[in-house]
């Protein structure tokens, strides 16, 4: 039974323990821990931008390697001929501009 004058505690030193951002700035092992996670991070971020650079080369061309297509037509929209390329990004920028007159807050800010 535990009364409310603290009979219950052991009295055992607790030790006390360093937060983990300390230990990882100060200590070797913390560093280099955090260097294989950035750089993994960084790695892994570098595999799927060419990914996504290669899906959307593939989307919009129709063709894995657009520059070894010799001025092909997209296979979808073959009445188009060559001028997609243009189309493409302006379709684009006509449904993205609009979202930022709405949202400015997504959008990244230069001044």
């Amino acid at each position: 039974m535990v009364t409310g004058d603290g009979a219950g505690k052991r009295g055992l030193p607790v030790p006390v323990r360093p937060p983990v951002g300390r230990w990882v700035r100060e200590s070797r092992a913390g560093l280099v821990g955090l260097a294989v996670l950035i750089g993994a991070g960084a790695g892994l971020g570098a595999v799927v931008f060419r990914w996504l650079i290669t899906t959307f080369t593939h989307v919009f061309s129709g063709h894995a390697d657009y520059s070894d297509a010799g001025r092909a037509a997209h296979s979808w929209f073959p009445a188009l001929g060559p001028w997609f390329l243009l189309l493409a990004p302006v379709l684009a920028g006509l449904v993205y501009g609009p979202r930022l007159k709405v949202r400015p807050s997504d959008s990244i800010r230069l001044r």
